[in-house]
C-alpha cells in the first residue's frame, strides 16, 4: 500500500506546475488514493457492493468490515480513505458546470459516484450493529450528510444546464437524491434502535 501511495505522490508531483493545479488532476490524484485505501472497508464477501451500480440495494448495512484489532495501519488507513473521499468530493463541487459537463462523463461521473458510495459504506461501517471502526471515526467524521449535500448541489445545478441529460454525468449524480431518502431511513432506524438500548439498560438497572 505504501508503494502505490508513493507512486501516485510520483505522478502528480512529476506533472508540470500549469497542469499539477489543474482541478481535474488533483482529482484523480484524489481518487487514486480512495482506491488504494478502500480494503480497509472490504470482507471477504462484500467486494462486489462497492462496484456498480451505486444503488441502495448494494450498501452493505449487514456486511461492513469490523476488524477486532485496530492497528495503526488500519487507522491511517481509514483516515486516508476520507480524506481521499472528501478531496474528491470537493474538487469536483468547486469545479466550474462547464468543466463538469467538457469532461469526459463516462469516467468523471461515476468516479465521484464512487467517492460518494464508499463514504456510505464507511458511514455504515461506523455506525452498524457491533461495528468497530467507530472507535477511529465518528459519523461526523465521515461526513457524509456534508458531502451528499455537495452532490445534490451540484445536481440541481446540472438538471437547470442540461435537462434533457445529454451529460452521463448529469445522470448519474441524480442518483444522490435516491441516497439521500437511503440515509434518512437508515439514521431514524439507527437512532430508535441506540434509543431501545437505552432504555433496555436503565431497565436492566432498575432491576438490579
Amino acid at each position: 500500500m505504501a508503494t502505490l501511495r508513493g507512486l501516485v505522490l510520483a505522478w502528480h508531483a512529476q506533472l508540470p506546475a500549469a497542469l499539477a493545479n489543474r482541478p481535474v488532476f488533483s482529482f484523480w490524484r484524489e481518487i487514486a488514493g480512495l482506491l488504494i485505501h478502500e480494503v480497509v472497508l472490504h470482507t471477504q464477501t462484500n467486494k462486489a457492493l462497492f462496484a456498480g451500480p451505486y444503488v441502495p440495494g448494494k450498501i452493505g448495512v449487514k456486511d461492513f468490515a469490523a476488524p477486532a484489532k485496530l492497528s495503526t495501519e488500519v487507522v491511517f488507513t481509514l483516515q486516508s480513505l476520507l480524506k481521499a473521499c472528501h478531496g474528491a468530493i470537493q474538487i469536483f463541487s468547486d469545479m466550474s458546470p462547464s468543466m463538469m459537463l467538457g469532461l469526459p462523463s463516462l469516467t468523471i461521473g461515476p468516479a465521484v459516484l464512487h467517492a460518494h458510495f464508499v463514504l456510505i459504506q464507511a458511514h455504515v461501517a461506523v455506525t452498524g450493529l457491533h461495528n468497530s471502526l467507530g472507535q477511529i471515526s465518528t459519523p461526523d467524521q465521515v461526513a457524509l450528510s456534508a458531502n451528499m449535500q455537495k452532490l445534490e448541489d451540484v445536481a440541481q445545478v446540472l438538471d437547470t444546464i442540461d435537462p434533457f441529460l445529454a451529460s452521463y454525468t448529469t445522470t448519474v449524480l441524480q442518483s444522490s437524491r435516491w441516497l439521500r431518502t437511503w440515509l434518512n431511513d437508515y439514521d431514524a432506524i439507527t437512532r430508535r434502535y441506540e434509543a431501545s438500548l437505552s432504555i433496555e439498560c436503565e431497565l436492566e438497572q432498575t432491576r438490579l
